[in-house]
């Protein structure tokens, strides 16, 4: 790639020598450069003329490739981009409005800015065909701000981190030298436009000529929906967060080996993990299940405050099963720097907080003095003179290998599915509850040992705080992420023996905590459907008791665990089940009054996977009946479990009458889901009868058996 001083001098280079080629993809509709050159140009000739040269500008849009023409447009104008999530609650857009002064807002929803005094437009062809698509020729100078992006606040305000074009270029120079990109590569784009990856994932493809594949809003939701997008689009290059593939792996092992054939069989390779810690076991069987040995793993590590500063790609021989991956290598424009709590360099191989410097460092918080000095700080190096060091709070050493090792936060930064949180904020928001005297939110591990939030809280009065309340009082307040899945009531906040608060303690109590139980009547499923969603439910989430008329969210689901259970309805419903059913509907109660409209029998015939996790021969139960929904249970998570529900029950047709004939229909559902053996086989009552009669089917066809259960038969 050229060397060039800003953004816009770059892609304006690549549209001129590349005017044909595919620049971006999204939902089926191709760009070419030049469509996106033209078509930003005429975003930017807009804004000159309403004055908004060398102005911040926002932008409030759905996912769709009209965010990087308005992105590409609004820098051509010489101006500055805040990008303002949309399903941001009001709270937290209303703030970084009145913060960052917006003057106007390009946004699809004249509502995004409440009663913030802001100009709001919507730019679409009727508004923008009359503008010239020439570029607009605006000098821009290299430290010209290029961006604010807001991240969480440890003062209990999200904080607006400014980043210059010249910032942006010495990175994407830095990463290319770590992303070997090459002139056909198809480059996937995941990330939300509120997070600083994103910047990396639109740029670095359109930088170097090379094709950008975004995701919508469903498929960057769902790994087995990106195989099949990376498969149809011939991507080669994967930029995403370990929390999609920790839960999309559980998914893909329950596709049928020739499904899982098919989505391997693309041309990936490349994948780029970033936002979180990378645990070595996940990267060990994420290689085992379906990566070529062709493909390349890269860590990238970084902040909002710097775009990236260490990266690692991960050698063909890397073994390590436990802990987390280490972070790397400083990028070639960093300096790494390792101190103490008196800012003086530990030696190698021990720990420290990492401080980093370069030409990609941001240029503060805006508008808040107290916050920059506090994390950009000027130090003085021999050798180096005076820098600019960024405080990044991460916790680190240098191995024997002079490979940098990261351990964790030094402050309570707690990083939740890749989205970093200062607890401070959720903390005053809570603190402004009119009933709460004091709180503190932790960060804690489940069962399963993903990261979750708890707050604790210390009433002001013995009004009774029920869990849910609390969260509907944060979510006007909160995006989604930065709700606790726990909110447990104590009454004093416990200390450790140098009487700070002991952390440990309340992270153990988090962990261990029992489901709040609210004094209300437990409403339980009253027809089929609603106890296979009731059974979903617990599984999903690992509860054991609700009420069909809670939330999904609200007993601990969030955007990824919601496309689980989708797949699993579509599954055992046998309809095509969009992930904002569960939005809109996210009750047992209200969903199973959704999928009675979508279909005309409420529950499916013939095989259901009841529960898919585990690796041991499945249990397959005929005619169990409610048993499908307990039994499960007491088989644990290592073997799956499947169910035939009766003929007929729904209302349907039967087909098969003779014992035989049933049978028969039933291996042939079995052998397409699992077409070789061992197998486990069990009925009750009738379901006894049939089972034994698929068992001999079975042997007979050669197929080897484990044993036959037959339940008060």
């Amino acid at each position: 790639m050229p060397s060039h001083s800003n953004i816009i001098a770059a892609f304006e280079y690549q549209a001129s020598v590349n005017p044909s080629k595919t620049a971006v993809i999204f939902s089926g509709r191709q760009h070419s450069f030049q469509d996106i050159n033209e078509r930003a140009n005429q975003v930017a000739h807009y804004l000159i003329q309403k004055g908004m040269q060398d102005s911040q500008i926002g932008i409030s849009l759905p996912r769709s490739e009209n965010i990087i023409i308005t992105i590409l447009g609004i820098l051509k104008a010489g101006s500055t981009y805040i990008f303002l999530d949309p399903n941001y609650p009001p709270e937290r857009l209303q703030y970084i409005l009145h913060h960052t002064e917006i003057k106007l807002l390009i946004s699809s929803d004249l509502r995004a800015s409440g009663d913030h005094p802001v100009s709001h437009i919507k730019l679409d062809h009727s508004v923008l065909s009359t503008f010239s698509t020439e570029n607009p020729g605006i000098a821009i100078a290299a430290d010209s701000n290029a961006y604010i992006m807001y991240t969480s606040g440890s003062t209990g305000r999200p904080k607006g981190a400014i980043i210059s074009h010249s910032n942006v270029m010495h990175y994407i120079h830095a990463i290319n030298q770590v992303v070997d990109v090459k002139e056909n590569d198809r480059y996937l784009h995941t990330a939300s436009f509120s997070f600083s990856s994103s910047v990396r994932q639109y740029l670095l493809p359109l930088l170097n000529g090379i094709t950008l594949v975004m995701a919508d809003e469903h498929e960057n939701q769902s790994l087995i929906k990106l195989l099949h997008l990376i498969r149809d689009q011939k991507i080669t290059i994967m930029d995403s967060n370990q929390s999609l593939w920790k839960y999309g792996i559980i998914k893909f092992e329950r596709l049928t080996e020739s499904e899982k054939r098919e989505l391997i069989s693309n041309p990936l390779r490349i994948i780029i993990f970033s936002g979180d810690l990378l645990p070595a076991r996940l990267v060990s069987h994420i290689r085992s299940l379906f990566l070529p040995e062709k493909t390349t793993i890269i860590n990238l590590y970084g902040q909002t405050e710097a775009l990236g500063g260490i990266a690692y790609p991960l050698p063909a021989d890397f073994e390590q099963q436990e802990g987390t991956v280490p972070i790397g290598y400083p990028l070639s424009h960093i300096r790494l720097h390792l101190f103490d709590a008196s800012m003086k360099p530990v030696a190698t191989g021990e720990y420290g907080e990492i401080y980093i410097s370069g030409p990609s460092i941001g240029k503060g918080y805006f508008n808040d003095p107290a916050q920059t000095e506090k994390y950009f700080i000027r130090h003085s190096d021999e050798g180096n003179g005076m820098e600019i060091l960024l405080r990044t709070g991460d916790i680190a050493r240098i191995n024997h290998n002079n490979i940098v090792e990261i351990q964790g936060r030094a402050d309570f930064q707690v990083k939740i599915r890749g989205i970093r949180i200062e607890t401070a904020e959720i903390e005053e928001a809570l603190d402004s509850h009119p009933d709460i005297a004091e709180s503190i939110v932790i960060s804690f591990e489940d069962n399963i040992r993903e990261n979750k939030l708890a707050a604790f809280i210390i009433s002001k009065s013995d009004h009774p705080l029920s869990q849910k309340d609390l969260k509907d009082y944060l979510k006007k307040k909160l995006p989604v992420a930065f709700i606790p899945d726990r909110i447990l009531k104590i009454d004093h906040i416990p200390l450790n023996p140098n009487g700070k608060t002991d952390r440990k303690t309340l992270q153990s109590m988090a962990a261990s905590a029992p489901e709040e139980i609210e004094k209300r009547e437990l409403l339980h499923p009253e027809n089929e459907i609603q106890k296979t969603l009731y059974n979903l439910f617990k599984q999903i989430l690992d509860i054991k008791s609700f009420a069909i008329t809670d939330s999904f969210f609200d007993l601990g689901g969030h955007s990824l665990k919601a496309v689980e259970l989708t797949e699993m309805m579509e599954k055992i419903f046998g309809k095509k089940i969009q992930v904002d059913l569960i939005y809109r509907y996210s009750s047992v109660k209200q969903l199973a009054l959704a999928i009675e409209k979508i279909r005309s029998l409420p529950v499916a015939s013939g095989l259901v996977c009841v529960q898919p996790l585990g690796k041991l021969p499945p249990f397959f139960g005929v005619h169990c009946d409610d048993a499908n929904f307990f039994l499960p249970r007491f088989l644990g998570n290592q073997i799956p479990f499947y169910g035939y529900f009766h003929q007929g029950q729904n209302g349907e047709k039967i087909k098969h009458i003779s014992i035989e004939a049933i049978a028969g229909s039933y291996v042939a559902q079995l052998i397409q889901e699992k077409p070789s053996g061992p197998y486990i086989l069990g009925g009750y009552s009738i379901g006894g009868v049939i089972a034994y009669e698929m068992a001999s089917q079975l042997i007979r066809q050669g197929h080897q058996m484990v044993i036959l259960f037959m339940i008060d038969t």
